[in-house]
């Protein structure tokens, strides 16, 4: 197969999740719709908001500095590696100190952007799951970048397949509410995190290049303000239409407009 066929079926591989994911976004709002109440729906929207803010914070740019790296040391595998699990673990260090944060203090956030302080739980839980995904996303950058398409294809649809599932399971036979949706999305996410990890270590033995860690970071904390001004731009109007109005307006705001 010539490299502009593969290229290609890449291209393909790397669209299809979206579009699974779109299709299943859209028959499941259907069914929640009908059993959680709107304002439940704007309270997630603006915990997932906080989520991405903080999450944002202790990715200090790697996200963006990372695929940047990857091509310089595209031949030098140790290195390549070293620098792939260095950036994981200082990720995972600052993303363990943010939930400790949320964890202690998340019925303050709560009443502070919602209104309620009922919803730490939920504050909580999309606080992990977004870490999860933030995490995840290293992996699948490295798939991708290494044009191996398929595995990131199937990773991709796997975790939305699994997710809605188990959604629909909380929602509907445990009946947990809102709590349930983003809780099926957090197990899914650990589980393909789990399942994605294993393929790593077999293939690349664990190895930490901590000077390579710091050149990049060097280069990455200038992207924070972008990335922190796009998220602000993407998630405040949320927070702020919860403010002036409730939770209820941002549930029928976020649902239509997604």
């Amino acid at each position: 197969m010539s490299n502009v066929q593969i290229k290609s079926n890449n291209t393909l591989y790397y669209l299809i999740p979206s579009v699974v994911m779109g299709a299943l976004s859209i028959g499941s709002i259907s069914i929640y719709t009908h059993i959680i109440p709107i304002e439940d729906y704007g309270a997630l929207a603006i915990c997932i908001a906080y989520s991405l803010f903080v999450t944002s914070i202790a990715n200090f740019g790697l996200g963006i500095g990372y695929e940047r790296d990857f091509f310089e040391g595209k031949n030098e595998i140790k290195k390549k590696t070293g620098l792939f699990y260095s950036i994981i673990l200082f990720v995972f260090i600052n993303l363990c100190f943010f939930g400790v944060l949320t964890y202690f203090f998340g019925e303050i956030i709560t009443s502070f952007l919602i209104g309620e302080a009922k919803y730490s739980s939920l504050l909580l839980v999309s606080f992990l799951s977004t870490s999860i995904t933030t995490i995840k996303n290293f992996f699948l950058t490295y798939l991708k970048n290494s044009e191996e398409g398929k595995s990131f294809m199937w990773f991709n649809i796997d975790e939305s397949v699994i997710g809605l599932m188990l959604s629909l399971i909380m929602v509907l036979y445990f009946k947990i509410g809102i709590l349930g949706i983003i809780l099926g999305q957090f197990i899914a996410g650990l589980i393909v995190l789990l399942l994605v990890g294993r393929k790593f270590i077999l293939k690349l033995p664990f190895y930490l290049a901590l000077p390579d860690l710091k050149k990049s970071l060097r280069t990455s904390l200038f992207l924070i303000p972008k990335i922190l001004f796009g998220t602000v731009a993407s998630e405040a109007d949320k927070i702020i239409l919860g403010k002036i109005n409730n939770s209820g307006g941002v549930g029928y705001y976020n649902r239509y407009d997604a």
